[in-house]
């Protein structure tokens, strides 16, 4: 039996771009996924995820049509390297909102991957592991950009780029508010229409890669000098960049403009937009006033501060 768990995560700067060969910087959060993995006689491949309402459900692998199901079973598929699966029972929790910006199928995948590969005897390392969760993931996505798989499996901040990754040291982890607007975010859709826009008006879509990549290798300078009015301000002009693209929401802007008033040095929407998370750069003195503001909007405010560690298996078993 082995257990193993990887963290959620927002994206800091750079969102609509990593399909395009562009950097992206990412933060992992400390809101986790939990997968169980345990051989069991027979050839039977039972699932429990109560939180999908999943409770000891035996699965075909070649005949799966939920999404929730699709991920898992491509998730032991791609852990078991061909070698063919065992009789397994996995059991998976998670406490990373779906449908919200910060990574849930990622994070499932990721901690689904590195328990059965481990049950199975089978070392991955963090690449290998980053790859798998990225093939995996193209169940949900279809086209997966790589941001979510290896900024859950690496952890802390990094800068992503066409599947490689780079540790952002900073003195301290920044003070984000994470404000939820209620609505879930469909990824694919919107990155499809991204993509539409992209095709109809290239050379603007050229020119908003262009400022994106600039805004996310220097607000990683910023970061690693600790200036967070630098990478406020760079949050700020993100959030009108994706709202250029047609990927912010009313919803979104209400919050990002309360933030804003209520003394936030910046804020922005945060994953795919047209719902999910926004995310706001508070300190000491105006964090309060900012979570004031946004739960006035009725915003559900969610608890994470960063997670330095990535995936990792667990030395507990129960989950």
């Amino acid at each position: 039996m082995t257990t193993a768990s990887a963290p959620s995560k927002i994206i800091l700067l750079g969102e609509h771009s990593a399909l395009y060969g562009k950097p992206v910087l990412t933060m992992a959060l400390g809101l986790r996924s939990y997968s169980r993995a345990e051989k069991r006689s027979g050839g039977d491949i039972m699932v429990n995820a109560p939180d999908f309402g999943i409770k000891g459900r035996r699965i075909d692998m070649k005949a799966v049509q939920e999404p929730a199901l699709s991920l898992v079973a491509r998730s032991l598929e791609i852990a078991s390297r061909g070698s063919g699966l065992p009789g397994l029972e996995v059991t998976i929790r998670s406490d990373v909102p779906i449908a919200s910006g910060m990574g849930s199928s990622a994070s499932i995948s990721a901690s689904l991957i590195a328990a059965t590969s481990s049950e199975l005897g089978i070392a991955l390392g963090r690449q290998e592991l980053a790859e798998a969760t990225r093939e995996a993931e193209n169940v949900i996505h279809t086209r997966s950009s790589g941001v979510d798989p290896f900024a859950v499996v690496f952890g802390g901040i990094c800068l992503y780029q066409n599947a490689k990754v780079r540790r952002v040291e900073v003195p301290k982890p920044p003070e984000l508010v994470i404000a939820h607007t209620g609505i879930e975010s469909n990824t694919g859709g919107i990155v499809a229409s991204v993509d539409e826009l992209r095709s109809r008006e290239p050379d603007s879509f050229e020119s908003f890669l262009d400022s994106v990549e600039e805004l996310v290798l220097d607000g990683a300078r910023a970061m690693e000098a600790g200036d967070w009015q630098l990478l406020g301000s760079m949050m700020d002009r993100n959030h009108e960049l994706l709202s250029s693209i047609g990927v912010s929401s009313p919803e979104l802007d209400k919050l990002v403009d309360a933030a804003r008033d209520a003394g936030a040095l910046g804020a922005k929407l945060c994953g795919a937009g047209r719902g999910g998370i926004m995310i706001s750069l508070a300190d000491s003195r105006t964090r309060e006033a900012v979570e004031t503001a946004l739960l006035g909007l009725d915003a559900k405010i969610i608890k994470a501060s960063m997670d330095e560690g990535g995936t990792r298996i667990e030395d507990e078993t129960e989950i």
